[in-house]
């Protein structure tokens, strides 16, 4: 997507976790992450965050123009998950699939679907829910349908 509009694509776990190793280990404190945040959208016209930032503050939170909430079904989110850990650690820890696991049926005041649904209903900005698995393709058609005008034309050569 960021590609599409010609931003830049920012992932919040590069701003929510420091360098550490094995990786993923030492949570940023939250205005540490906000600052680095804004910093980075402050050098950018446009730009595309990946994530969650449930929690970073109103400067972020209040900040974007739009949100496109991905959900799949449980089964197909740990299989990618497990997918990734694979290819990054050459194993998946199956406390951390585990962890992430509960996602959907979590309690809301911990990480869960029911803590990023009240999170979304409470944003003042457009929110496009797309369920189910859908290819890039088709995730980028729904934006630009549900968009419409306001997705810039593709620039002429």
């Amino acid at each position: 997507m960021a590609e599409e509009l010609g931003g830049a694509f920012l992932d919040a776990d590069d701003f929510f976790w420091s360098s550490s190793e094995p990786p993923f280990q030492v949570r940023r404190p939250v205005e540490e992450r906000r600052s680095l945040l804004l910093g980075q959208l402050s050098r950018v016209d446009v730009a595309v965050l990946s994530g969650s930032v449930s929690g970073w503050g109103v400067e972020i939170e209040d900040a974007v123009d739009f949100v496109v909430f991905l959900y799949v079904d449980t089964a197909l989110r740990l299989g990618r998950l497990r997918e990734r850990e694979i290819q990054r650690f050459g194993k998946a820890n199956p406390a951390f699939l585990d962890w992430a696991a509960q996602d959907d049926e979590g309690p809301s005041e911990g990480r869960s679907l029911a803590k990023q649904r009240a999170w979304l209903s409470a944003r003042s900005c457009p929110v496009l829910n797309l369920e189910g698995n859908l290819s890039t393709r088709e995730r980028l058609a729904r934006i630009r349908l549900w968009m419409g005008n306001r997705w810039p034309a593709p620039e002429q050569p």
